[in-house]
């Protein structure tokens, strides 16, 4: 299976530990930097470039891809993203949104999203008051 994963932080590097051999990933970003650390964790096709242009997406594969991350830290550009990939028929999206206010703006796509604020902030809600088990 082929996968798209625009932005190459550290979410996009605990995902390139996590995804099974299976999987060829090509990974999109502006940032060169990025891109070799990503290429550190695992083998992947490094695509230098803005990943919300439909010519990056061409380059990186979308035509032949079962799925696509937009896992930047703007909300913008994983929009787009999302909007491209879903213009190719892709049925396999799935979004890091960058600001939880942002998560409306997901689901008017109909597109999956993961706020990692939100997350973060339900575990430390659970740290701090443990809910009782009835």
């Amino acid at each position: 299976m082929r996968a798209i994963v625009v932005g190459a932080g550290g979410t996009t590097r605990d995902l390139l530990r996590r995804l099974g051999e299976l999987w060829e990933i090509s990974v999109v970003d502006i940032d060169a930097g990025r891109l070799a650390s990503a290429a550190e964790v695992r083998a992947i096709s490094s695509i230098h470039g803005d990943g919300s242009s439909r010519v990056t997406l061409e380059r990186a594969g979308i035509d032949d891809a079962d799925a696509v991350v937009a896992a930047t830290n703007d909300d913008e550009v994983n929009l787009e993203v999302c909007r491209l990939a879903k213009e190719v028929g892709l049925l396999r999206i799935v979004a890091v949104a960058a600001r939880p206010e942002r998560l409306a703006d997901y689901r008017e796509q109909d597109v999956a999203s993961i706020s990692p604020h939100s997350l973060t902030a339900r575990q430390l809600e659970l740290s701090l008051e443990p809910r009782r088990v009835a």
